[in-house]
């Protein structure tokens, strides 16, 4: 959790963070911050995986950016940055949000599901975002918030192609292998992939 830390200046914080996007401090969901209910002091926040209404108070809202990466849409995944702008804002924006191969239909806003996913870490494994890519289902899908594969079963890492992937599909057996410039990538992609297991 990051030390901006607004005390007892509710009414001040709405102002920052309405129509926002921050995580729940003490669980894992991420939410798009509404309203302040003037009578309790709770702010109305919508969990932006599930949709359900909840009520949290300042003190349960993490401000410190969301991590952004990949996010899976449904045929493509999209690289996600938050934009470095002059902004009255504390959390995440359209006008803070910006997109890198977006594909035509794939709906990631900055308070989608394919977002939320990315910045509480949760992909599929690299077996089955290679399996996703090479069956067809997809053009490209992440298995962490720095890699992907796209549809010629190339390795991306944050949108430069750094390896391939081969999979071969009678033992089910999957294989990264990075080009030799590279290679310094070795380490972070072993430990992304061994995260998933």
């Amino acid at each position: 959790m990051t030390k901006i830390n607004y005390g007892d200046e509710v009414e001040y914080a709405d102002t920052r963070i309405r129509g926002t996007v921050l995580k729940a401090a003490f669980e894992e969901r991420v939410l798009t911050v509404g309203q302040l209910d003037y009578d309790d002091m709770r702010f109305k926040c919508s969990d932006c995986i599930t949709g359900e209404y909840l009520n949290y108070d300042l003190s349960e809202l993490d401000m410190s950016p969301l991590k952004l990466g990949y996010a899976n849409a449904k045929t493509k995944a999209t690289y996600l940055s938050r934009m470095p702008t002059r902004h009255y804002k504390q959390g995440l924006t359209p006008a803070t949000l910006s997109k890198r191969g977006a594909g035509y239909g794939d709906n990631i806003n900055y308070n989608s599901p394919a977002l939320a996913k990315c910045a509480l870490n949760i992909y599929p494994s690299m077996l089955s975002a290679t399996e996703e890519v090479s069956c067809g289902e997809a053009h490209s899908r992440a298995f962490s918030r720095n890699f992907m594969v796209d549809s010629d079963t190339r390795l991306q890492f944050r949108g430069t192609i750094v390896g391939e992937v081969h999979f071969n599909p009678s033992n089910g057996l999957i294989h990264a292998r990075l080009t030799q410039k590279f290679k310094f990538l070795q380490e972070m992609l072993e430990d992304e992939t061994t995260v998933q297991q």
